[in-house]
């Protein structure tokens, strides 16, 4: 079959350089990978808004998660207008604790104590019991919010185009790239919680930005670090980060409608392998089951070494007794590994492509005054873009697929 043509050489899970001999594909870096596309490639980012959902413009949110570098949350909005940051900065400052909130909390906290002191004074000895418990956990509480109290609010920070707040004994900074347009916030916790003060928020924005730098898809390939979708953080080769989770769309610009989402994170260490799953894992895929033509799937393959499998699905009209609408995409494919616990090359990874209609497609088929509500459009198309041929589609996925590999030791 194909696709065991296309796996051939995967075993290997050391890392390699960029491969492209005809450069008939595009080499990017996303986590700590490679991977190559036909045409240049285009990451997802979010609203430029606090806390935006993750899309491409014209497609909505897929419930993407983003990235986290160790303890730390990091946001890569669309680009916007410089004047758009400082409306971000006001929405993260909404989201500060403030003293008077902390204040207020340990007046409740206060009340509960008084409460369970009474109980604790009283002839049962169950209640008793319980109430002593209880009281040592408010005790823990109300320090920890005392701790906070002084340290919430905003902190200094030189660059006029750049923000951070403590709260408590998290962190939240911000900063406006003009290169790029595009506006990064990095959400964590103080190692020494509260206790550490507005300076180690301080070292934190100037520890992030001497080591992160803005970034086009195409560079950062050859450099040591962690890729995010609009930057790359900086590694020491001994200095390495191992506890990262990464899900971000990308796309295509020559196959706009073909929107992959790439999902990375540490293998679990109970050992799992797909390939002694029941029908390979298929019944828990992501993948929607209504209106199937075409099935792929699933097979065996290798991904950067470890067991893995690819199954996909094409798709005709949704139709309820009442009436039908089109698919919400056209076909789409997944691949999975559970990586090798304990090995840093094998992590847990899945690739998944959708082919995205076009809004002709859909309004071909319009809805119905009664259509039930599972009957309904879920995403909108693609203005005047139509994904290629089912078969066209699969043999990219699989070239994508297929051309993953790791970018540099951990």
């Amino acid at each position: 079959m194909a696709i065991a043509v296309l796996m051939t050489g995967c075993s290997r899970a050391e890392p390699t350089k960029p491969q492209n001999p005809r450069n008939t594909m595009i080499t990017s870096c996303i986590d700590r990978l490679l991977l190559d596309m036909p045409s240049p490639i285009e990451f997802s980012g979010t609203e430029v808004k606090y806390d935006g959902t993750h899309s491409f413009v014209g497609i909505g949110d897929r419930g993407v998660r983003g990235v986290r570098y160790g303890e730390r949350a990091l946001t890569e909005t669309h680009p916007t207008a410089e004047t758009e940051f400082f409306r971000i900065k006001r929405q993260v400052g909404t989201r500060i604790t403030t003293q008077e909130q902390l204040t207020s909390e340990i007046f409740a906290i206060d009340g509960e104590i008084e409460l369970f002191q009474d109980i604790l004074k009283g002839p049962d000895l169950e209640l008793r019991a319980e109430a002593a418990k209880r009281l040592k956990e408010l005790r823990v509480k109300r320090a920890s919010v005392e701790a906070a109290r002084p340290h919430s609010g905003p902190v200094t920070i030189a660059d006029k185009t750049a923000f951070a707040f403590q709260d408590g004994g998290a962190f939240k900074l911000g900063f406006y790239v003009p290169e790029d347009r595009r506006v990064r916030i990095l959400e964590g916790k103080l190692v020494g919680g509260a206790h550490d003060g507005k300076e180690a928020v301080q070292e934190q924005y100037k520890l992030f930005r001497s080591r992160y730098l803005p970034r086009n898809p195409r560079t950062g390939v050859g450099q040591r670090g962690f890729c995010t979708a609009h930057g790359i953080i900086l590694e020491k080769e001994f200095a390495t980060e191992r506890n990262t989770f990464t899900e971000v769309m990308f796309r295509s610009t020559k196959y706009p409608n073909l929107i992959f989402t790439l999902t990375v994170e540490p293998p679990s260490a109970e050992h799992q392998d797909i390939h002694t799953e029941r029908n390979l894992g298929a019944d828990t895929a992501n993948l929607h089951l209504i209106g199937i033509e075409k099935r792929f799937g699933p097979e065996r393959v290798s991904i950067l070494g470890a067991n893995g499998r690819v199954l996909g699905y094409s798709y005709g009209r949704n139709c309820s007794k009442t009436s039908c609408r089109p698919a919400d995409q056209l076909y789409e494919f997944e691949a999975k590994t559970y990586g090798e616990a304990g090995n840093k090359y094998r992590p847990h990874l899945t690739l998944h492509m959708i082919a995205a209609t076009s809004d002709e497609y859909k309004t071909a088929w319009p809805e119905l005054p009664d259509a039930p509500d599972h009957n309904k459009v879920m995403r909108p198309g693609l203005k005047g873009k139509v994904p290629p041929p089912y078969e066209e589609g699969k043999k990219i996925f699989l070239q994508v697929l297929q051309s993953i590999r790791a970018k540099d030791p951990l």
